[in-house]
């Protein structure tokens, strides 16, 4: 990790005054009936990560929601990486804005990719572009305290994933970028509470040997922040592969009873 976090800090990069010019256009990954708020992902900062990571779930909510995924930029060749956490943050913003103009919406983020979702919607808030709601899945926060084997069992996950993937995560571009944010998130990230209504999906189920060290279910991911609770099943990984349903489910379930 160190040695891309190297990487990343040699990389060419915007500051957030200079976030509008290098806007990328956000990925529509599934489309609605038009009477629901349109679902506006982040996605992580692994360098296996990218609107890909939303792919099945967009696909569960065809025909009765919008999906787009925003852009994290860097994972390609020629693109500048944000010199800040508050340069990424803002450059979302602008993507928001291009892509929703006043339409209800909803950010979403899975795993870090929910630090994300949760700094734009304060963000956004300020801007006078509140979401309706932000739903986290299975986030940690930037500050948790991982015990070694959360660290093992994360990798682990996410190394049997990038094995499926093949050369896909090898790039310099998408090693750097993500070592260039990680640093970012542990250096920099300091999350504010927000107005919008928050649903924290935590996973009912840990990862292989997340849960050893922990008494009863301490080993559980936290938020911080007011939020709505519930456990989903599956593990960190699971929740968003075969164990979908049940997650799409209770996401849909949580926002129509809030009208959204």
């Amino acid at each position: 990790m160190a040695l891309i976090q190297a990487a990343g800090r040699l990389r060419p990069s915007f500051t957030a005054e200079g976030a509008a010019d290098h806007i990328l256009p956000p990925v529509r990954m599934a489309s609605g009936d038009g009477t629901r708020a349109t679902l506006v992902c982040l996605p992580a900062i692994t360098a296996t990560a990218g609107p890909i990571q939303y792919g099945m779930m967009a696909q569960m909510f065809e025909g009765r929601r919008d999906v787009l995924s925003l852009v994290n930029p860097g994972y390609l060749e020629g693109e500048l990486v944000a010199d800040t956490f508050d340069a990424l943050i803002e450059l979302h913003l602008h993507q928001l804005r291009a892509a929703i103009g006043a339409e209800a919406y909803v950010l979403v983020g899975h795993s870090m990719g929910g630090l994300l979702a949760y700094a734009l919607a304060e963000r956004a808030e300020r801007a006078g572009l509140p979401p309706g709601a932000v739903v986290l899945l299975d986030t940690f926060e930037a500050t948790h305290q991982f015990s070694e084997k959360t660290h093992i069992a994360l990798n682990e996950g996410l190394d049997s994933r990038e094995q499926l993937l093949g050369d896909f995560a090898l790039t310099g571009a998408k090693l750097s970028a993500s070592g260039r944010y990680n640093a970012l998130l542990m250096e920099e990230c300091v999350l504010r509470p927000v107005q919008s209504p928050t649903f924290f999906l935590s996973a009912a189920e840990p990862m292989p040997h997340q849960d050893e060290g922990f008494e009863g279910d301490a080993w559980r991911a936290v938020w911080p922040f007011p939020h709505s609770a519930r456990a989903t099943p599956g593990d960190h990984f699971t929740i968003m592969e075969h164990h979908l349903p049940e997650t799409t489910e209770a996401i849909e379930t949580w926002l129509t009873e809030r009208g959204l």
